[in-house]
């Protein structure tokens, strides 16, 4: 049957190409109907931040004006004649006129006045807040000094004013009328009409000097501060959501129809290429799983050998790879000594089995004393060739069971697997620091020298596993440097000389 198959649905370009061109099709008609679906919804949030602005600049234009109504209110409040009577009125006969006066007018402009003599004494405070009103205009004046005819003082919460109350013009004021207007409340007066369309937030501050901005508009300029806002409109319009989702929904049934024509010309693509193909997955498993595999060289269109060809170039590329990656995972990029990683796997491996095997096993901690001096004064170069000799020197000893590693800046460690006796490691550990210490020559001219200091750590006597091992050698360690360095200590306690006085100071020359 497959064979009748492929009688039957022969191999040929034509095919091929005819199922290309339908497939770039359809994804032609789907870039389309996508971009169709992105402009429009562009267009229509272009026409509505438009239309935003439109918004933004008629509500500054409302509340500028609901401003300057509140303004010209408060001056024919100050300038009304009932004001001027009271005032003058000797008998104060005419205070419940003005009190009710004011309480009126307070009432129906929602401002807070509060009337003082010119002596500077509050008569009558009219209005729904007793906060905000002070006179603080009057607070800087002697009583009855002359003051313009209106003097303001701006905050984030308040519009404070005051006028000079005079029976006749250019004479002294008979009284003072302080006002005070909350500038949130004319924002919600005259931004009524746009809440049903957007979602408005207006923020008042003051500035020093009110500068020119999208949306920020000048209230009132004083000589000391200005009062300015910043309005947002957000437009709350159903039929956008309406149309987006209608967009949407178009968008979704005009990309399945073509997906479909994409899976249909898919799947008679798919016929002509699977036999390829499908030899060369099991290949490319094979060599996944590690396997030998061979190359395709069947009947195939030359793009799928050419993959093939590549397909098996990478894997031996990456093969290539992976084994200097492991190498540089397990060996240090520096001395070639093993990674701290490495080292520790590998030395807990044969502590497992000198535990079996009841066999002792020893870890040595090493230490440079004075490289520091050295990589300071010859630079990191002349450090690392420090570093590697001392590794190739100390292989030249080690046996080939035994482990070295570097911990980290200039610390070693060495595992020894089996180590009979503290003597045997003693006579080890002098053998390495003689190995060690040794001059090394840097660039053909300049000769330096090291010291070492060492700890010993002995399984099982001083540990029973190997993390408590490694913590007793590094501690044998310390204590053989604080001992006065070129010293071989024990978890026991006990210290051995490896190097002369005279060679621990040349070295740390």
């Amino acid at each position: 049957m497959r064979d009748l198959h492929f009688k039957l649905s022969p191999w040929t370009i034509e095919r091929t190409l005819r199922s290309s061109i339908i497939l770039i099709a359809s994804m032609a008609v789907l870039l389309m109907a996508s971009m169709s679906w992105k402009l429009t919804r562009e267009a229509a949030e272009e026409a509505l931040r438009e239309l935003t602005e439109i918004s933004v600049v008629a509500a500054q234009a409302r509340l500028g004006e609901s401003v300057q109504k509140q303004l010209r209110e408060f001056e024919r409040i100050a300038t009304s004649r009932v004001i001027r009577t009271a005032l003058t009125d000797p008998s104060g006969g005419r205070e419940g006129d003005l009190a009710a006066f004011l309480a009126q007018r307070a009432l129906s402009t929602g401002m807070v006045f509060a009337l003082y003599n010119d002596r500077g004494r509050l008569l009558i405070k009219a209005g729904g807040h007793d906060d905000g009103v002070g006179g603080s205009a009057m607070a800087g004046e002697p009583p009855g000094a002359y003051l313009r005819d209106i003097d303001y003082r701006v905050s984030k919460e308040w519009i404070e004013l005051e006028a000079p109350v005079r029976f006749f013009p250019d004479k002294k004021p008979v009284g003072f009328l302080v006002g005070s207007i909350r500038p949130a409340q004319l924002a919600v007066d005259t931004l009524a009409a746009a809440a049903k369309f957007y979602s408005a937030n207006v923020q008042f501050y003051v500035t020093p000097a009110f500068i020119e901005q999208p949306m920020h508009m000048k209230i009132i300029e004083t000589p000391r501060s200005t009062l300015a806002a910043k309005i947002e409109l957000v437009a709350d319009a159903p039929w956008i959501g309406d149309m987006q989702d209608n967009l949407l929904i178009i968008g979704f049934l005009a990309t399945l129809a073509v997906l479909a024509a994409s899976v249909f010309c898919a799947c008679c693509i798919a016929r002509s290429v699977s036999s390829p193909i499908s030899e060369l997955t099991e290949a490319v498993k094979k060599l996944r799983n590690g396997e030998k595999a061979v190359q395709p060289s069947g009947k195939m269109p030359s793009e799928i050998r050419d993959l093939a060809s590549a397909v098996f170039l990478a894997f031996e590329e990456r093969s290539a790879a992976l084994h200097k990656v492991q190498s540089l995972a397990h060996y240090d990029g520096v001395t070639g000594a093993l990674s701290r990683a490495y080292f520790d796997h590998r030395a807990r491996n044969l502590l497992q089995v000198a535990m079996r095997t009841k066999d002792p096993a020893a870890l040595l901690y090493i230490d440079l004393d004075r490289f520091k001096n050295i990589n300071d004064a010859h630079g990191h170069d002349a450090g690392d060739m420090l570093l590697q000799s001392v590794v190739t020197r100390a292989r030249k000893r080690l046996r080939s069971v035994d482990l070295i590693g570097r911990r980290g800046g200039d610390e070693f460690v060495v595992f020894l697997p089996p180590m009979v006796s503290r003597e045997a490691i003693a006579t080890l550990a002098r053998e390495l620091a003689q190995l060690i210490t040794a001059p090394v020559e840097i660039d053909g001219e300049t000769i330096v020298q090291v010291g070492v200091s060492m700890g010993a750590a002995v399984f099982p006597d001083d540990a029973e596993n190997y993390d408590a091992l490694v913590t007793c050698a590094d501690k044998a360690m310390y204590e053989a440097k604080n001992a006065g360095r070129g010293r071989l200590s024990f978890t026991s306690g006990a210290v051995i000389e490896l190097a002369s006085i005279e060679q621990r100071e040349t070295s740390g020359a």
